[in-house]
């Protein structure tokens, strides 16, 4: 049986993923990719992996961070590697008892949905931050659980294990549309005019898609946050806990 002749285009986050995964089960796969690998829409995120910020959304979609944050744990051992997932902790405070309240409400809804959150004294904050100056009143929630991720660096590690099992890579490549013969999709046509053939195309283009699809007049809609009305999130990432305060 011939294997499974699969395209991704783009080598982000999502991207190099896909084709690891694609590669290590046997099928043929060729990524293509217009600059370098991670440093498109992977490079601007913070890539913070929590849950915790997430539950007054959508229940799906904090199910999805809650499953998303173990993913992280398990990936991290199945590749053995300590350079792309960093689990430092997240720890949240509240100064304020207004805020105070809201932060033991949402602890223990937390907890409550399984979730691991803890609330954690002023005592236990200089413990793991001495250089944090506090209020005797200051609260505070530790969520041991989440950590963050060096998005472009484990993008080229997943993209170098897609490589170790047969994918094979075209950097600096751009990929101008889709390949179609009697709308069956036939692989994706490159700069200058060559036809890579495929089985399936995998679209992993980030912010690119829309302009991507077009010529196909397929659309994908995207939400724009940028700009000045975008909401900030006040984060602090380094060596130690990552620290989040209103």
């Amino acid at each position: 049986m011939a294997r499974p002749r699969i395209l991704v285009i783009g080598a982000g986050i999502i991207g190099t993923s896909i084709a690891w995964r694609l590669a290590s089960r046997g099928a043929s796969v060729t990524v293509i990719e217009a600059g370098q690998p991670g440093a498109g829409t992977t490079d601007t995120s913070l890539a913070w992996v929590n849950a915790s910020s997430k539950l007054d959304s959508s229940r799906e979609y904090f199910d999805l961070a809650v499953r998303a944050t173990a993913e992280h744990h398990t990936l991290a051992d199945a590749l053995g590697e300590t350079r792309y997932f960093f689990p430092s902790g997240h720890i949240e405070i509240s100064r304020e008892s207004g805020e105070a309240d809201r932060l033991r409400s949402k602890v223990a809804r937390l907890q409550k949905s399984g979730y691991c959150a803890q609330l954690i004294g002023v005592r236990d904050i200089r413990r793991l931050e001495p250089g944090i100056r506090l209020p005797a009143t200051a609260v505070a929630a530790s969520y041991p659980d989440e950590g963050w991720v060096d998005g472009p660096a484990m993008a080229r590690g997943l993209l170098e294990r897609a490589r170790g099992s047969g994918a094979k890579v075209l950097s600096h490549t751009t990929a101008t549309h889709v390949a179609l013969r009697d709308d069956v999709v036939t692989g994706a046509h490159v700069a200058p005019g060559k036809l890579v053939g495929a089985d399936t195309v995998v679209i992993a283009t980030g912010r690119w898609t829309q302009d991507f699809l077009a010529r196909l007049r397929v659309d994908v809609p995207l939400t724009d946050v940028a700009g000045k009305d975008s909401q900030a999130v006040g984060v602090l990432v380094y060596r130690g806990e990552g620290l989040h305060a209103p």
